[in-house]
């Protein structure tokens, strides 16, 4: 299954218009083409499309956030980038356990909004145009720092 996209852009050259499945195929078979070329430090930001077999677009990706991070950033990047993301989703988590049931409603709410959009992220276009996503994840750390006041009164 990891190599299908692989074999289809080789045997089929670069498809690039047309049938949705076969061009999401081709792009994350670029994608993973392109990780094998650079495997530690990517092939830096904002140059998939001006690498992969298609016509040369600067913000072109592979239509999914998680390729994208790994091609271009690499291992050390997907690293630093993994790390960020498990520790907010951890952060989260700990923040729902916190506080009465208003603070709870609260956190579970962005953070279900948060993943929701970071699931959609996988089959969206560019990382640089996810305006959604950077937004929830500025709201999701604020969140994170804020500090909740627990009533002992009751």
């Amino acid at each position: 299954l990891l190599l299908l996209p692989d074999k289809i852009s080789q045997v089929d050259g670069c498809i690039t218009s047309g049938d949705s499945l076969l061009v999401r195929l081709t792009l994350l078979g670029e994608a993973w083409r392109l990780f094998v070329e650079s495997p530690l430090l990517g092939i830096g930001a904002t140059n998939f499309g001006l690498s992969y077999c298609g016509e040369q677009h600067e913000f072109a990706s592979p239509h999914s956030l998680i390729p994208q991070i790994i091609v271009e950033f690499g291992v050390i990047g997907v690293l630093v980038w993994f790390t960020m993301i498990l520790s907010m989703v951890y952060a989260s988590f700990k923040k729902i356990k916190v506080g009465d049931i208003r603070h709870q409603t609260i956190a579970v709410g962005i953070f279900s909004i948060w993943f929701f959009i970071f699931m959609m992220a996988q089959y969206s276009n560019t990382m640089y145009y996810n305006y959604h996503f950077y937004i929830l994840t500025g709201l999701l750390v604020s969140m994170i720092n804020t500090p909740v006041k627990i009533d002992r009164r009751y």
